[in-house]
């Protein structure tokens, strides 16, 4: 008989600790159970649990395309190093005459200008501030914020593309676009490799630059 009551009781406090007969706290849940019986604060496990679901939305979004997450500032040296990456792996400079793609040209972000050495349709350096010892065929120029414009993801009109910049440049005397200087001849004989390599600036920008 004492082990029989010995036995009910030990029953009734294993279901009161569960929560399921003890009426003391019909109102907690699960979390605060567990929280409660193992000494860990609810508000800690709840910031934990919300802090992996954001985590898990970025990552989820930077995979779907619907949200980028960038660390490195535009213009960076680890942005510029995204971008040498960018264009070295892609397979569209290994085509078309792409891979014949030697000529240097610079590019103009406001104050700031780099070099961008080519060899064989690849990025052979990125040279801050230029000396005069260094040499190029041609450039683009174009203050910061219209650069910014030209690598989002979606650039507005003309700031597309940068034959459509320069033209309203040039032509229409528009503020807030990109220009061309240097050989046009050689622009002209390399706009296809050169397209492609400025192009690729909003794919490095938007797969792990900065924005």
């Amino acid at each position: 008989m004492t082990g029989l009551v010995a036995s009910q009781r030990s029953k009734t406090a294993s279901k009161s600790r569960d929560g399921a007969v003890d009426g003391a706290h019909p109102e907690l849940t699960s979390v605060d159970r567990f929280c409660q019986y193992g000494g860990v604060s609810a508000a800690g496990i709840r910031e934990l649990s919300n802090r992996f679901m954001l985590f898990v939305g970025v990552a989820l979004g930077a995979r779907t395309g619907v949200i980028h997450v960038s660390t490195t500032e535009f213009a960076s040296h680890g942005w510029w190093e995204q971008y040498k990456e960018t264009v070295n792996e892609d397979p569209e400079m290994e085509v078309r005459g792409h891979d014949k793609f030697d000529t240097n040209f610079y590019v103009e972000i406001g104050d700031e200008r780099f070099l961008i050495e080519m060899d064989g349709g690849k990025v052979d350096e990125v040279v801050p501030n230029p000396a005069l010892n260094n040499r190029w065929e041609f450039g683009v120029e174009g203050d910061r914020e219209t650069w910014e414009e030209f690598v989002a993801e979606t650039p507005p009109a003309f700031n597309h593309e940068i034959i459509a910049s320069n033209y309203r440049a040039a032509v229409r005397n528009e503020e807030n676009r990109l220009e061309l200087t240097g050989d046009n001849k050689k622009i002209f004989q390399h706009l296809r490799a050169f397209q492609r390599a400025l192009d690729l600036m909003r794919e490095a920008h938007n797969d792990g630059g900065g924005s």
